[in-house]
């Protein structure tokens, strides 16, 4: 009878140790902020391959928490205006100035990659509060200057790494690939894939950019009216919904097509494809 009652103790302890074990966070590095070190952040150059633009603002006010999920609302909006850059500042700013400002804006790699909503929701409202990106919607070189840093950027290091889904949806947003020439929209688009076949072979966390990638390709094909994706959309429900919401995050994981060419990743490359070989 002792014994069975020592067993039962043991038993107790261990299924009570793991049910603790199961409440920590797994990785609590994915809660840390990139920006902390907001130094190593900015000096990322020879990393991502970017030259920095000497105009590159300098934010003044940068989190100091070590989590990011620590971070209040409140305490983000006070970010957000301390951070404002002066209109005399940036009209004088270059366009590639501009662009890098935008990235560096504290906050925005953060509540772009660890959103839980979409990718796209955080993004759209920092449009408001990243004054960097009212002045770049401006300038007409932005389109060309955003080709540049898409096609040399080195994506696979860290800061490259996190800074990809911001890049694309960059590219994706009609204020910037409106700007794009014929031929420059071809060339966006043969580095995508490039980008789609990278992503695919990498980490799951590279699904992050996938999701943006796909995002830019298509609403692309929509802009320059490509019949045979004109037709897909309409008959397409899902299809549709990506293109104008983008989707929520667990909805474009492994499963749904990235690494598999099924899903939305599946429907718009091929068309992707079919345009770039009859451009």
């Amino acid at each position: 009878m002792k014994k069975y009652l020592i067993w039962g103790m043991l038993l107790s302890l261990f299924m009570g140790s793991c049910g603790k074990s199961e409440e920590e966070p797994i990785d609590d590095s994915f809660y840390k902020i990139p920006e902390i070190d907001y130094q190593t952040f900015i000096s990322s150059s020879e990393e991502t391959w970017i030259p920095r633009p000497k105009d590159t603002y300098l934010y003044k006010t940068i989190p100091k928490e070590r989590y990011w999920r620590n971070i209040t609302k409140e305490d983000w909006q006070g970010y957000d205006r301390s951070n404002a850059i002066p209109d005399k500042v940036l009209k004088s700013m270059s366009t590639e100035g501009l662009i890098q400002s935008f990235f560096d804006f504290p906050g925005e790699v953060t509540r772009v990659y660890y959103t839980e909503t979409t990718y796209l929701e955080p993004y759209q409202a920092l449009l408001e509060v990243n004054k960097a990106y009212s002045e770049l919607i401006k300038r007409k070189d932005a389109g060309t200057c955003m080709l540049k840093i898409y096609q040399e950027c080195n994506f696979a290091s860290g800061v490259g790494t996190l800074l990809m889904p911001v890049v694309e949806q960059l590219l994706a947003d009609k204020n910037i690939y409106a700007k794009f020439s014929s031929d420059e929209i071809a060339s966006l688009l043969d580095k995508g894939l490039e980008r789609a076949k990278f992503v695919g072979a990498s980490s799951s966390t590279f699904i992050v950019g996938a999701v943006n990638t796909f995002l830019f390709m298509g609403r692309i094909l929509q802009y320059v009216q490509y019949r045979p994706f004109l037709r897909e959309i309409e008959k397409n429900k899902d299809l549709s919904f990506f293109l104008k919401n983008q989707m929520k995050k667990e909805d474009f994981d492994d499963q749904s097509g990235v690494l598999h060419d099924r899903g939305i990743a599946g429907v718009i490359k091929p068309y992707v494809k079919q345009y770039l070989k009859n451009h």
